[in-house]
């Protein structure tokens, strides 16, 4: 793993010791068990090894003009496929595969990408799971909206490929990766749209579960924070008043506003 990333990897494993434990033991619990005893406490101590620095994964920019001008490439597309590879020292690493529909920024050669992101079942036991502060976590068969950085000749995987912002879309609509409803609202600032989240999430488990190899994991989300970070709309005062998740814009408004947010630029 690369020290200067401001990431944090957690191992889930079947026991409280990996040193020492061995499958089958009594007290051995599943990953499933473990992350639904996951406490106030843990969560905590959690938060404390993360950076006060958003990551290049936050859900919010200024504009949407702003957001598909920094952005190398934005698309809209069905994920297809997920494999996990290993390294020499075999550490997991997650390869998912997105079908290019709708091209909205940009261009790639090719009908689908893959973004490769550290972390998966360990090579040993798909028992024991790493997790990646700064992973995003994608299901085959589900829709996504996509602004991301290309760097395709760079020699590290994880980097060729770099999600600037993620929506997902779901029943025609676009969400964010947490269930928020996405709201246009016309920007003051600059032609284009600004972007406002709904005051709730969607019920729908898509947006609370997510699975890595053959185990489930359940998001456990916190009470709302004070102010934005990244992947989670905030603050709450704001939300109190937005409109609910039902209210999320559909998918053929939001590719348009950002088409012509990406003309609005190019005319610069």
């Amino acid at each position: 793993m690369n020290p200067s990333r401001v990431t944090t990897c957690l191992l889930l494993s079947l026991a409280c010791s990996t040193a020492s434990a061995q499958p089958g033991e009594a007290l051995e619990m599943s990953p499933e068990a473990r992350d639904a005893a996951w406490s106030s406490a843990d969560a905590a101590r959690e938060a404390a090894l993360f950076s006060n620095t958003a990551s290049g994964t936050a859900q919010t920019s200024l504009t949407l003009r702003d957001g598909a001008a920094a952005a190398d490439f934005v698309f809209s597309g069905r994920v297809t496929a997920q494999s996990y590879v290993y390294d020499n020292a075999g550490r997991p690493y997650t390869h998912t595969t997105v079908r290019i529909d709708d091209k909205l920024k940009g261009s790639y050669a090719g009908p689908e990408l893959t973004l490769v992101q550290e972390g998966g079942p360990a090579r040993d036991s798909e028992d024991n799971i790493v997790l990646v502060s700064d992973a995003q976590y994608f299901a085959v068969g589900e829709d996504e909206l996509l602004f991301v950085d290309l760097d395709l000749a760079n020699p590290v995987a994880t980097q060729r490929v770099t999600v600037r912002q993620r929506f997902r879309i779901y029943s025609g609509q676009v969400f964010g990766v947490d269930g928020h409803g996405v709201l246009l609202q016309s920007s003051a600032r600059s032609a284009g749209h600004t972007l406002s989240w709904s005051n709730d999430r969607h019920p729908a488990t898509r947006f609370s579960q997510f699975r890595i190899g053959n185990h489930t994991l359940t998001k456990h989300f916190r009470a709302p924070a004070t102010q934005s970070t990244a992947g989670e709309p905030g603050p709450p005062q704001a939300r109190a008043a937005a409109p609910g998740y039902q209210s999320s814009v559909d998918i053929d408004t939001f590719s348009a506003s950002i088409s012509a947010a990406v003309a609005a630029g190019s005319g610069d």
